[in-house]
């Protein structure tokens, strides 16, 4: 397998706010936020199409930035294209990777921070929420037919909704005992707030039922708050996604010092380093071979950071009287995760 175009390099750093990319003379596309989330929508599912042909054909999988050069060059042909929609694309991921969740992740998993398959559980999130939003609807009105109320969840789902709906979600989603619960409750309120300040004065429009609402309410010694509900479901991938990203930060730094040609993948003799940094008496030959029978469909001879977090998951080792995953030996082996790499902040 020809490793990746050297310039890559080049392109992710355009991804890292430490290192600002050499301006080039060269035509950009220019994408919209919703063409550029269609664009790695059709990535995601072009590589899933890719990774199955990879396991039949025991080939090399390929990391999602060489994979995305792939796609690319099959899709266009011409370098000049290819090169334009490449910038163009990352471009938009510099412009909205803080607006949106799923171009956030996406530009993690191009860094190699994140495992591609996380993006199938944020997928998952996503379909819970909506349905613990269509339970509290129906539960509301249970009177109305299916029609109105699928009506009513597509009103509600494009637009918002009150406070005490809001906070049933979390509180459906979540125990309190959940690490995360707290840190998303005070982010749902405190935008909450800016909302409610912005209503207020003026800045901020909302439905003419959300209105009529609110005045009603005003009358009594109710007050009506709201959120609009994309924003709440993106403070919680954004927590989800957050989480993930520093449980991975410890292993991501050691197969990124291991990967020095930024490659996006490693060799099996790389691997075995990388399993002797954490766990030195799992890195002899008969171990090794036991890490790769799980995936014994694929070319052995190299493997990107989604394989090492799905054989990391897979292992399991003793700690403290317990058999936890590698991936959470790993992290917990580190006090301070590293928030070196890619340091993307969260609002």
């Amino acid at each position: 397998m020809v490793p990746i175009a050297p310039e890559s390099k080049e392109f992710l750093k355009w991804l890292d706010p430490k290192e600002p990319p050499k301006m080039k003379k060269i035509n950009r596309k220019v994408l919209s936020l919703s063409q550029t989330k269609e664009l790695i929508d059709e990535l995601y599912e072009a590589k899933r199409e890719f990774d199955v042909k990879c396991k039949k054909n025991k080939m090399q999988r390929e990391s999602m930035e060489q994979f995305m050069f792939s796609f690319f060059k099959h899709k266009f042909g011409l370098n000049a294209i290819v090169v334009e929609w490449v910038y163009g694309l990352i471009e938009a991921i510099k412009l909205y990777h803080k607006k949106d969740n799923d171009i956030a992740l996406f530009a993690l998993i191009l860094r190699n921070e994140v495992d591609e398959e996380f993006a199938d559980i944020q997928k998952q999130i996503k379909l819970t929420i909506n349905d613990i939003l269509m339970n509290l609807i129906e539960t509301q009105n249970p009177n109305k037919g299916k029609r109105e109320i699928n009506n009513m969840f597509s009103s509600k789902a494009k637009g918002r909704i009150n406070e005490n709906m809001a906070l049933e979600i979390v509180n459906t989603m979540y125990t309190d005992e959940h690490p995360n619960k707290e840190e998303i409750l005070e982010k749902l309120m405190d935008k909450i707030q800016r909302d409610e300040e912005k209503i207020e004065t003026g800045t901020l429009s909302i439905s003419k039922s959300m209105a009529t609402l609110r005045k009603k309410n005003k009358l009594g010694s109710k007050r009506v708050r709201s959120i609009q509900y994309l924003a709440l479901v993106k403070i919680i991938l954004d927590m989800q996604l957050k989480t993930h990203y520093s449980f991975l930060s410890n292993l991501s730094k050691e197969f990124k010092a291991l990967d020095s040609q930024n490659y996006g993948y490693i060799s099996l003799e790389q691997f075995q380093i990388l399993v002797n940094t954490f766990t030195p008496d799992l890195s002899g030959e008969k171990e090794i071979s036991e890490f790769m029978a799980s995936r014994e469909d694929y070319d052995p001879n190299s493997l990107t950071f989604s394989d090492v977090v799905i054989l990391f998951s897979a292992k399991h080792v003793e700690a403290n009287d317990e058999k936890i995953t590698m991936l959470q030996y790993i992290f917990e082996m580190s006090e301070n995760p590293s928030s070196e790499n890619g340091n993307y902040e969260y609002e």
